[in-house]
């Protein structure tokens, strides 16, 4: 690529993802652009800080035949406020693009108990 170009998202993330608690997945997107663009994670509108290769929530940009650049975010033994939505933001002197997906963090099986979120409801007296 010898112009230069705003970021674009050739891959997305997947919109909606969703991992058992104290398990892990990767949201992955490809992104163009040229220069190479400068990348960033965010979490509920919250820059992710200080991502690295290490610990339980770690990205990685790695590039790819063509031209493209691999972004991935990998969390490892996911807990309940892991949940909510992520953004993956690319952004140089040309442009900015973005793609967001949700996840969803699930109840575990512990022995012979399922450990799911309670829904609160109401009991009324009245004739039934």
């Amino acid at each position: 690529m010898s112009a230069t170009a705003a970021p674009e998202f050739v891959q997305r993330l997947n919109v909606f993802e969703e991992v058992e608690e104290r398990g892990g997945l990767t949201f992955e997107c490809q992104v163009r652009a040229f220069p190479r663009p400068i990348v960033k994670w965010f979490k509920d509108d919250v820059e992710i800080p200080s991502l690295s290769s290490e610990g339980r929530v770690t990205a990685e940009e790695l590039p790819t035949d063509t031209g493209c650049s691999l972004l991935r975010l990998s969390i490892r033994d996911a807990h309940k406020d892991d949940e909510g939505a992520y953004r993956c933001k690319a952004e140089n002197e040309e442009g900015v693009a973005a793609t967001t997906g949700y996840l969803s963090v699930t109840g575990k099986m512990s022995g012979n108990l399922l450990l799911v979120p309670c829904i609160p409801f109401r009991v009324c007296a009245g004739p039934v």
